[in-house]
C-alpha cells in the first residue's frame, strides 16, 4: 500500500488548501468538488453523480446515489464506493449498524452474525458474513475504527464487487479519501488474508519414501470446501430474507 501512504501526504496538503478556499461553498458545490477531487485521485473523469477510475490497480466507481424513493423523487442520499474484488476467493459480506429487530431475527435463524472479538464493535454492528476466519482478518482495527466513526455505513458484496456505502452525499474530501482507501484496502488484502488463513491449516505429514514424501493437502481442501459452504449458507439466509421483503 505504498501508493496510499505516499498519496496521503499530498492529499492532506490538498485538503487543507481546499478547505481554506471553499469553507463557505454551498453543499452542492462541495459535493461537486469532491467528485472532481476523487476523479483526480483515481485518474478518472467525473460525471454528474460519479467518477470511475483505479486506485492501487483496483477498479473504482465513486458515486452519489439515491436509494429508495417514489415517483415524487423522495429518497435517501448515499455515497457508494464500489471496487472490484479479485476472482476466485469466495466472500459474502454485510456489515452495518445493529437495528432493534436484529436480535429477534438472529434468534429465529433469519439472520446470522460473526463476532470479530471487539466487544464495542460487535455490540454496535451486525456482521453477517462468511467465511468467518477471513472476515475477522479483513475487519482490522483500522477498518473497525473507520466504520465506528460513521453514523450510518454499510459494507456489502455482490459477485466480484465490494460496496462501501455512507449515508449522505459526501462533501468532505477527507472522508471521501478515507472511504476510497478503506474499500481499496479490503480488495487488496483479500487474497493475502485468505492465503494467511490457508497457511495456518495443518497439513497431513508426508507418506512414502522420505525422498518422495509430499504433505497431503486434504485438510486444506476440506477447509476451503467448508468456507465455500459457509458462504452458500449466508447467501441462502440473506436470499430468504429478501424474498420475504426484509431489509438487508
Amino acid at each position: 500500500m505504498e501508493l496510499l501512504a505516499a498519496a496521503t501526504v499530498v492529499t492532506v496538503v490538498g485538503l487543507l488548501a481546499g478547505r481554506r478556499g471553499g469553507g463557505h461553498a454551498r453543499p452542492e458545490e462541495r459535493q461537486r468538488d469532491v467528485l472532481h477531487q476523487v476523479a483526480t485521485w483515481v485518474r478518472g473523469y467525473p460525471s454528474t453523480r460519479g467518477t470511475r477510475g483505479t486506485l492501487e490497480g483496483v477498479p473504482i466507481w465513486f458515486a452519489h446515489a439515491v436509494r429508495g424513493g417514489d415517483l415524487a423523487g423522495a429518497g435517501e442520499n448515499w455515497t457508494y464506493v464500489d471496487c472490484a474484488l479479485p476472482p476466485g476467493y469466495p466472500l459474502s459480506l454485510l456489515v452495518r449498524r445493529s437495528r432493534p429487530g436484529d436480535r429477534r431475527a438472529l434468534r429465529s435463524g433469519d439472520m446470522l452474525h460473526v463476532d470479530v472479538g471487539d466487544p464495542a464493535f460487535d455490540a454496535a454492528f451486525l456482521v453477517e458474513a462468511a467465511p468467518a476466519d477471513v472476515v475477522r482478518g479483513i475487519l482490522t482495527a483500522e477498518l473497525r475504527a473507520f466504520l465506528m466513526a460513521q453514523s450510518e455505513v454499510e459494507l456489502s458484496t455482490s459477485p466480484g464487487q465490494l460496496r462501501l456505502a455512507l449515508r449522505s452525499w459526501l462533501d468532505d474530501p477527507e472522508i471521501a479519501w478515507q472511504a476510497l482507501c478503506t474499500a481499496v484496502r479490503i480488495a487488496v488484502r483479500l487474497r493475502a488474508t485468505i492465503l494467511a488463513a490457508d497457511a495456518a491449516v495443518a497439513m497431513v505429514p508426508p507418506t512414502g519414501a522420505p525422498f518422495r514424501g509430499i504433505p497431503g493437502d486434504a485438510p486444506l481442501r476440506a477447509v476451503r470446501d467448508a468456507r465455500a459452504a459457509e458462504v452458500d449458507r449466508v447467501e441462502a439466509v440473506r436470499g430468504t430474507r429478501r424474498a420475504r421483503g426484509g431489509r438487508p
